[in-house]
């Protein structure tokens, strides 16, 4: 579609190119309800340079709908395309699939009277939004020239409808509202032989201007536009159109505001029409010619169908517009209405249980409990470690077996020990050997020395014989083996003091809690609560809190504190090493003290962190 030209010289048929000339002469021509259903739809997807596939789904009298017409002719439409059809229809809205880097598949509800007719199901390529708005402009055509009351007309004039279909073919080529309102009130001068053409929508209780013809700056007329808006406002509150002056044939009211206009501003014949949106007056045309070309009834049937067609077109883009505050105010005073005034009895009753749940939550207390993962740890633990370095000879025990205290967990190789024991013992022999030879010769020197070499050869010996008893490693208690494990090390050195065995009583445990800072401040010495692990999900243990410590780490990316507690009964099913998840009480609170408390906390701290709360 070509741009307007406001050359009134040249004929309306230039302003569209020869394909679109050809599409509408069909159009015209048609004679039945589904040739002009095949040619409005090649009209439509003309405007959709990415469409690939179009149906049109229409309802006859008896309420059955079926499609009316395809695109490209012949088309062979997918299921999904005439499904997505079937659910604009149910759902009475706009519908789509697909789209981000694939073609995208819209569907739009053809409503007549609040009612729904039929839907157009597109698969093209772009914008869904940009889609169903085009689609919905669009259908204006559809619910005004097809299934509209004003249809029998259009079938005995078709100049008429060609010039309802260049004035939307106008609007539709502009990218803006403002660019669109312009065009579209100039267009109508022209098209109409008017001096002036103004569109207004209405803002509360009065109607504001928003395009004049042949004027792009009007802010200055004030007189003129108040009296245009009070004429307007005359039309919009009756749901008729006005005409001044009127003809005597006719039932047109002619009333106080029109005939202030008139005289305030030498207007000869004055014709406003309302059009409305969803059962709403939004706004309405002022048209106004000169004294010689009155509107007679033509004019006014014309006039009326460009407003019906031209004027939710215009409403929608206008709204498409709006600053984003003000459409959220819109919906939240429309949510509100829905609420407080009449009908919407399951918003009404979803409110109430929802104040009511609040009330009673409000109201109801309950114990605070601080959660907390925790870990079972033996009271005390003994370590075997290795006596000296050596070399693993024999494991008897690994971690997890029961120990009594004296049990062999393990034994060293002995056997250097052993020859270094034999070596000394020799030593000691041949002393012993030279000690009587020298005391049987008298030397007296001779066998001291020789006394304080056995002495030192026997405490080596000694020394030995101790080494020797500990390479066998016994449990210092009775308990469990809660680490170690040489099954690997067989034959493989170990450093003098190294730790192979980790052991634990069985009966005296301690419960470890992680606890998340923002919990820590809770918690006191002296606090009861329960812990569950997962070995013994159907016993609950109670402990009490013993020591908070100072030393925090990190887990599961959050800041935790070890908090130690005692079980005030032990189980003998608990093994060390057991985890679960521990509960402290607090005490009671609100109910919903509990459920927002980590919210305030966030609120707490983010106001603090931008400067907006001191405390």
């Amino acid at each position: 579609m070509t741009d307007h030209v406001s050359d009134p010289n040249k004929s309306t048929g230039a302003k569209v190119s020869v394909l679109e000339e050809s599409l509408w002469s069909g159009f015209f021509n048609a004679d039945t309800a589904a040739e002009k259903a095949e040619r409005w739809l090649a009209l439509q997807m003309r405007q959709l340079p990415g469409a690939s596939m179009a149906v049109l789904v229409l309802s006859d009298d008896a309420g059955t709908f079926a499609p009316a017409a395809f695109w490209p002719e012949r088309a062979v439409v997918t299921g999904a395309l005439m499904e997505l059809a079937e659910r604009a229809i149910d759902s009475e809205r706009a519908v789509a699939e697909g789209g981000d880097t694939g073609p995208v598949a819209v569907a739009c509800p053809v409503m007549v009277n609040g009612e729904v007719r039929g839907a157009i199901s597109v698969q093209a390529a772009g914008d869904r939004r940009q889609i169903i708005r085009q689609l919905q402009w669009g259908l204006g055509w559809v619910e005004a020239l097809i299934l509209g009351r004003a249809m029998a007309e259009f079938n005995t004039d078709g100049r008429r409808m060609e010039q309802v279909l260049e004035s939307t073919a106008v609007a539709l080529s502009q990218k803006s509202f403002r660019r669109m309102s312009e065009a579209v009130v100039t267009d109508l001068a022209l098209r109409l032989d008017c001096e002036m053409v103004a569109l207004g929508f209405r803002k509360r209780l009065s109607t504001k201007v928003a395009s004049l013809s042949h004027a792009a700056e009007f802010g200055k007329r004030m007189n003129l536009l108040r009296d245009l808006g009070g004429a307007m406002d005359e039309a919009m509150d009756q749901a008729c159109l006005i005409r001044h002056p009127a003809l005597e044939t006719s039932d047109f009211i002619t009333n106080r505001a029109h005939k202030d206009l008139a005289t305030n501003h030498h207007a000869a014949n004055i014709l406003t029409v309302p059009f409305e949106v969803a059962g709403k007056m939004r706004g309405a045309f002022t048209f106004e010619r000169r004294d010689e070309t009155p509107f007679d009834i033509g004019a006014v049937e014309l006039c009326d169908c460009l407003a019906a067609v031209l004027g939710p077109i215009l409403y929608a883009a206008r709204r498409e517009e709006r600053w984003i505050g003000t459409k959220i105010t819109e919906s939240m005073g429309r949510a509100l209405t829905r609420l407080l005034g009449r009908g919407y009895i399951g918003r009404k009753i979803a409110l109430a249980a929802i104040l009511g749940l609040t009330a009673l939550f409000a109201t109801w207390e309950q114990d605070f409990v601080v959660t907390a993962d925790a870990v079972i740890e033996g009271s005390i633990q003994r370590v075997v470690a290795a006596p000296f370095e050596g070399y693993v000879a024999a494991e008897e025990v690994r971690a997890g077996a029961v120990v009594k205290k004296g049990d062999v967990l393990a034994r060293l190789d002995d056997r250097d020990l052993s020859l270094e024991r034999l070596r000394w013992t020799t030593t000691v022999r041949q002393k012993d050997t030279e000690y009587s030879r020298a005391l049987s010769g008298g030397d007296r020197v001779e066998a001291s020395v020789i006394q304080a070499q056995i002495e030192q050869a026997r405490a080596q010996v000694a020394l030995i014989d101790e080494q020797i008893a500990r390479t066998v490693l016994t449990a210092p208690l009775d308990g469990v083996v809660v680490a170690g494990d040489l099954s690997q090390k067989i034959g493989a050195s170990v450093a003098r003091g190294e730790p192979l065995f980790t052991i634990a009583p069985l009966d005296a445990y301690r419960v470890i809690l992680s606890v998340d800072e923002r919990d820590t401040a809770e918690l006191v010495p002296g606090q009861t609560g329960q812990i569950l692990v997962a070995a013994l999900p159907d016993r609950p243990l109670p402990y009490e809190i013993t020591d908070i410590t100072p030393v925090n780490f990190i887990g599961d990316g959050r800041n935790l504190f070890r908090v130690e507690a005692a079980l005030s009964v032990p189980d003998a099913a608990l093994r060390p090493g057991m985890a679960g998840v521990g509960k402290t009480t607090i005490e009671r609170r609100l109910t919903i003290q509990n459920w927002t408390r980590g919210a305030r906390d966030w609120l707490r701290l983010t106001l603090w962190r931008w400067k907006l709360w001191n405390g």
